[in-house]
């Protein structure tokens, strides 16, 4: 799924982060990314980079069966 999705999944967890600052903000007037959110979004990032690099210089996520 990542091979041909991998901005879908970054999207999708850049917006439920972005729910949960704007939750806080709302909640408690400052907002905090804390350290896991902190972690899970560095580790989205992470993988939709080393997947996009691998799409784009490489042939090893090429997608034929479209």
């Amino acid at each position: 799924m990542l091979k041909r999705e991998y901005n879908g999944f970054f999207a999708v967890v850049l917006t439920f982060t972005l729910f949960e600052v704007l939750g806080e903000l709302r909640l408690h007037g400052s907002w905090d990314l804390g350290t896991v959110r902190f972690a899970f979004l560095g580790a989205a990032f992470l993988i939709w980079a080393t997947l996009r690099t691998l799409k784009k210089k490489t042939s090893f996520l090429h997608v034929t069966d479209r």
